[in-house]
């Protein structure tokens, strides 16, 4: 019976000494064991040295021991020792990582401008090659005059077509071997209501405003007039073969569409644009639409072959009222219904004409 009170008493020591035990172990893990190798050598030495003091100065002041002090001289230069090793580790460990970080940081700042100018110009080449996109203002010039270098042929629906003056009959008027459809849907200039629609829309989007500009309705069918002998005059004296059409309603977009592609715009000038390349759906769409208002509006015949004199026709540079005046004259209107109709009529009846000025916008469409 007594061996095993004692046996039972060895096990609870036991337990009680294991616990204990535990308990160190998981304080010196928590408080002392944490960092790099070189911080844990040093605070364990640290530790250490705190527990013999305290044991070496309990034992001093109950009579039990004396620890001398070379001993602890002895200690403290091992202690010492460790602790400035400790210390070297550390520091040249922490060079080493400021060194990383030195050089990650010049990668990346060096790397950096790069990799944006790479994302940068990946995202705009695959912009490029959407079927349809939007165009902002400021590259609105550029890709028309990018459809217009790949092109043989053009369709445009507007309202002065002054962009088709200075652009587009002068480049595609270059080809030599092949003729060139260009098909252009005008304002019926014998309309004045229509030309008064127009002005006042026009202003009203690019200005949010009324026509408060000196331009008059006179003034766009100027320029309309223009446009038509123009394309008389290219149609006579290059590889163009001219189609106009007069419109009796007016849209706030433009539309040029070249083989290639189309830009639609609308007056107001900080509006982006809509591209849409041929073969998408909606560049089919377009030209479908086109098409089909050409069928159902009225169209310009212009001067027989046996007709085209140099005096309707001279040089560009040479081109003045009466000449202007004389071609316009022997243009008519075919309405579909058999009749043709002088066009300067009515709203455009040569005694309400400036030919001096329109004459003028054929010579300088810029």
């Amino acid at each position: 019976m007594r061996r095993g009170r004692h046996e039972q008493g060895g096990r609870a020591l036991s337990r009680r000494s294991g616990k204990k035990a535990g308990t160190f172990a998981r304080v010196v893990r928590r408080y002392l064991w944490r960092g790099d190798p070189a911080a844990k050598a040093a605070a364990v030495t640290q530790f250490v040295v705190a527990v013999l003091a305290v044991a070496a100065a309990t034992l001093g002041v109950t009579g039990v021991a004396f620890i001398s002090s070379t001993f602890f001289r002895a200690v403290a230069l091992v202690v010492g020792s460790v602790i400035l090793l400790a210390q070297l580790v550390a520091g040249e460990q922490w060079h080493k990582q400021a060194n990383v970080l030195a050089n990650l940081r010049r990668n990346v700042h060096s790397d950096l401008p790069d990799r944006i100018e790479s994302i940068v110009t990946t995202n705009l080449a695959a912009a490029s090659k959407a079927a349809v996109r939007e165009v902002a203002p400021a590259r609105i010039e550029t890709e028309l005059r990018e459809i217009l270098s790949t092109s043989s042929g053009w369709m445009f629906q507007g309202g002065s077509g002054r962009w088709l003056r200075s652009a587009t009959l002068p480049h595609l008027a270059r080809a030599r071997n092949t003729d060139v459809n260009i098909t252009a849907l005008l304002l019926d200039p014998r309309d004045e209501e229509l030309c008064v629609q127009w002005v006042q829309s026009h202003f009203s989007r690019r200005y949010n405003e009324g026509p408060s500009s000196p331009m008059v309705p006179r003034m766009i069918q100027t320029n309309v007039l223009a446009t038509i002998y123009s394309l008389g005059w290219y149609g006579a004296c290059s590889r163009i073969k001219p189609k106009i059409v007069l419109l009796s309603t007016f849209s706030s977009q433009r539309y040029d569409v070249g083989s290639t592609g189309l830009v639609i715009t609308v007056a107001t000038r900080n509006e982006p644009a809509i591209y849409a390349r041929n073969g998408s759906w909606f560049y089919e769409t377009v030209c479908s639409d086109l098409l089909k208002a050409c069928e159902r509006n009225p169209s310009v015949n212009l001067p027989q072959e046996d007709s085209r004199e140099p005096l309707i026709y001279p040089v560009l540079d040479d081109v003045q009222g009466p000449t202007v005046a004389a071609a316009l004259q022997q243009m008519t209107i075919d309405d579909g219904s058999g009749a043709s109709h002088p066009l300067l009529d009515r709203y455009s009846s040569p005694a309400e004409l400036d030919f001096d000025s329109i004459a003028r916008e054929v010579r300088q469409p810029g």
